[in-house]
């Protein structure tokens, strides 16, 4: 429960802004990998890849299931869902 409250503060707080988002959600302790990776997958719903710092995409393992995979997996869902 205390993830979802931490994800919403930083949703509402630094929604805009992936990168800061990503530093408020490490800076918050805790359970630091699930609510950043909550917090920043929600967020990228209306923002395009390059909103991104490049090093979480730069050396992303792309394997079968891997990046490209994860990238193509988000187009199909926002799609089928009428997301941004």
């Amino acid at each position: 429960m205390r993830t979802v409250g931490a994800v919403m503060y930083l949703l509402n707080n630094f929604g805009d802004n992936p990168a800061e988002l990503l530093k408020q959600a490490i800076l918050l302790g805790g359970d630091t990998d699930s609510t950043a990776s909550i917090s920043l997958g929600i967020a990228m719903i209306n923002h395009s890849l390059d909103k991104l710092p490049e090093f979480l995409l730069k050396d992303l393992v792309n394997h079968k299931f891997g990046r490209d995979f994860i990238i193509d997996l988000g187009i199909r869902l926002s799609k089928k869902y009428n997301i941004a």
